[in-house]
Order: structure tokens, then sequence, then C-alpha cells
């Protein structure tokens, strides 16, 4: 059974944004009711996007179902770009949810869980040395795999963790915030929150970050 989020808390700045005390991102589905990004969704979305009941947000499901498909889709289902799937414990992409028709072969040890701004993050290696970069649509490297995490563009900008510190990339692969965050969540609107050691703050786009007391 998927979960609901818990301790839910509108984020600072912008009125389209819920995320959970602990930072994870959830998408509000509607009125009191939020879901969470968690690989326990799967099978909830997978049902949901393939009985055309996904016009917007995560809708509710009772009952978690088992999905239609011959290979798992990953952490929910992209509506702006091909859905991963998962073959021979590597991710590629198909054409569409209802096409089995594999257009990016799969190569790469894990990929984000949506497509966002054209591109999407992907990794390759093993698993505890992976590295982080971003594909777009045709399965092309526009930034080379060299993060320890990556978190997708929002904003025209990209979390990514360097030397287990996060700042934050444009795309070309240059930093305009350099790595300095122990956590670092997406920006919206021109601000992202962020957080070092256990002080929460924001940080805008020249790099000044305003730390909450």
């Amino acid at each position: 059974m998927a979960r609901v989020c818990q301790n839910v808390t509108k984020r600072r700045y912008t009125c389209t944004s819920w995320q959970t005390d602990y930072g994870r991102k959830c998408t509000f589905a509607s009125a009191g009711t939020v879901w969470r990004h968690d690989p326990e969704l799967t099978k909830v979305l997978a049902k949901i996007e393939r009985e055309k009941k996904f016009p917007r947000n995560f809708e509710v499901m009772k009952k978690a179902y088992e999905p239609r498909f011959q290979d798992d889709l990953k952490k929910g289902l992209s509506r702006v770009g091909p859905p991963a799937i998962k073959v021979g414990g590597k991710y590629g992409f198909q054409e569409s949810v209802q096409s089995n028709k594999i257009i990016i072969k799969p190569q790469y040890t894990d990929v984000y869980f949506t497509w966002s701004e054209d591109v999407i993050a992907a990794s390759v290696g093993e698993k505890e040395q992976q590295l982080w970069g971003f594909i777009d649509k045709t399965g092309k490297w526009v930034i080379r795999p060299s993060y320890q995490a990556a978190k997708n563009f929002s904003d025209g900008v990209a979390a990514v963790r360097v030397n287990n510190k996060y700042g934050y990339i444009d795309k070309k692969g240059d930093f305009i915030i350099k790595p300095q965050f122990d956590v670092a969540w997406d920006f919206m609107q021109g601000i992202a929150r962020v957080k070092v050691g256990n002080k929460i703050g924001y940080v805008n786009k020249a790099g000044e970050v305003f730390m909450e007391t």
C-alpha cells in the first residue's frame, strides 16, 4: 500500500511546491491529499497511467495493483518524456507507456524519476561509485557523468553533489553556485531551499544564502 505524506508543509516563496519536513518532494493531488515521490508508488502510478487516470498530478488509489508491463517502470511515470524501463539491471527508455518499443537501450545504472526541461539525470558505473550526468531524449549526454548525485533541472539549474557537497549548475554544466550545502532542493521562482548542518535556509541564483535563525 502506498503511503500518504505526513507532516507536509507548504514551501516558502511558492504556491506550487510542497515537501515534507524531511525533504522528500511531494505532489499536491487534491485538497488534503499529498503523495510522496517514493519507489513504493511505482505500482500505483503504473496502474493509474495504464488505465488513463493520470490527467494531472498523482491520483489517489485505494489499493496498489501489479503493473501490467514486461518491465518495471521507474519511480512514477513522466508525462513530458519517454518512460524508463529496467532490463537486466540497467535502465533505458521506451517510446510510451502503451508501447514496448525501446528507443534508448538499457545502459544506465539509475535514472531520475521524471524528465524536466527536456533532459533527465542518469548515472553510470557501479552502484557504490556511480557518476551522474544528464541525457536528452535521444540518450545523448548533454552533461557528462561526473557528479556523485544529481537532481533534475528546475528553473534552468540543477543541484549536483561533488565531494559530498551540493551546488548548482547551469545547462552547460558550469557551477553558478559552488558546492557548499549538505542538502539542496530545486530552484523555483529564483530561489531554492538548502541545508547546512542542522540549519535550513535559502539561496538565490546570485549565490546569496539566507539561513533561518
